[in-house]
């Protein structure tokens, strides 16, 4: 840091005092006279006048007397105020510090995020381990391999051997549970357009700007400058078409929905149940609603209950994107269980850590659900024994 010389006359007028100024303080019937510190004393102490010696008996009470006597007729006639005890002076409240909860707009891929520090998770005393979750784990991830098909993988979770160690195991049975309710099977649908991936890929000038991230494309309107934080959401289940991709360009780019949507950028429109899913950077509303139903039903290729959130017609649902509060929530009840189960959430949650230490949270409605899952059925399978 460096200090900038600062000139005589930009300082305050009793900065600039010279050392030896003498301040006056009125108090009582004589006037006495303050000196700095540095000043030293004034007289020498032989030098000093003798002090008046005070009243005492009869005398002293008589005066005492008359003073109070004169200062109860100075207040009742509204000269002096009612006498009070010295105020005492105010706490000065400790600021606490807390993270500043910056919020990006981009959710999911590349999701919502929180930019703060790590959240301050109230953990025991003692550092719980608890001995039944990971058996249960390893169990419920070794289901899932053997249903695909995965003999060995199963069976080295289940002997815990190779890269399978407890947070490992954590953090894969939350992606299996997170694909079990996001990815289905839509390889036979007819009406699917092959070059989907290139349509949505391309940008429309003055309107819509495409971006490729992370598995996706981001379809948002030029018209608006930068992310904006996103609370709601909606789920399309439909099969790529050219009609639908321009249909949502222009309620988007046009402003008429203030919001961006975004599309896979291979594959997975032939395995997810979310193909198309929209950030809205409003409040959900039935306007919305009706809009939006009339735009994608007739692209539904399923009417299935697999959309996470709330149906609000065949193949589409609408949800609220995660807070950082329901976050930190499921974190500290993860380290209330286990603290290797909570060190495994913690790695779910956090999409990267910047320069300075802060994690970059991503507020992933499909992370958060898993999360919510693995942790209910642990509890459940613990608390019945």
């Amino acid at each position: 840091m460096t200090l900038s010389r600062i000139s005589a006359s930009a300082l305050p007028k009793a900065t600039q005092q010279p050392a030896r100024t003498t301040a006056s303080l009125a108090s009582g019937p004589t006037q006495q006279s303050l000196r700095f510190a540095s000043e030293g004393p004034t007289t020498k102490k032989s030098d000093k006048p003798e002090k008046p010696t005070p009243p005492s008996g009869v005398w002293a009470w008589i005066i005492g007397l008359k003073n109070r006597i004169v200062q109860a007729f100075r207040i009742l006639l509204g000269f002096d105020p009612l006498p009070s005890s010295p105020a005492k002076p105010p706490k000065t409240a400790k600021k606490a510090s807390k993270p500043v909860d910056k919020t990006d707009s981009n959710p999911a891929s590349p999701p919502v995020i929180s930019k703060e520090k790590p959240p301050v998770v109230s953990e025991p005393p003692a550092v719980i381990q608890n001995p039944e979750f990971l058996p249960k784990a390893r169990t419920m991830l070794a289901a899932f391999y053997t249903k695909q098909g995965k003999a060995k993988e199963a069976a080295d979770v289940l002997a815990g051997v190779g890269c399978w160690g407890a947070r490992s195991v954590y953090r894969h049975l939350f992606r299996e549970v997170y694909e079990s309710f996001r990815y289905g099977d839509y390889k036979g649908e007819h009406r699917h357009n092959p070059d989907i991936h290139t349509i949505t890929q391309a940008s429309k000038p003055g309107l819509i700007k495409a971006t490729d991230k992370n598995d996706w494309h981001f379809r948002e309107p030029e018209n608006q400058a930068g992310w904006k934080p996103a609370q709601d959401r909606m789920s399309l289940n439909v099969f790529g078409s050219k009609d639908l991709i321009d249909a949502l360009d222009n309620v988007f780019g046009s402003g008429k929905i203030k919001g961006y949507y975004k599309t896979p950028n291979h594959g997975d429109w032939s395995y997810r149940n979310d193909p198309i899913t929209i950030y809205l950077h409003e409040p959900i509303s039935p306007e919305i609603i009706k809009t939006i139903v009339g735009i994608a039903s007739p692209y539904v290729r399923s009417d299935k209950p697999v959309l996470t959130g709330t149906p609000v017609a065949p193949g589409i649902s609408a949800e609220k994107i995660p807070s950082l509060l329901e976050m930190k929530a499921y974190l500290a009840l993860a380290y209330s269980l286990d603290k290797t189960l909570g060190d495994a959430v913690r790695e779910e949650f956090t999409d990267r850590v910047d320069d300075k230490g802060n994690r970059i949270f991503k507020n992933s409605s499909g992370g958060m659900i898993a999360v919510q899952q693995v942790l209910t059925e642990l509890s459940k399978d613990a608390s019945s024994k």
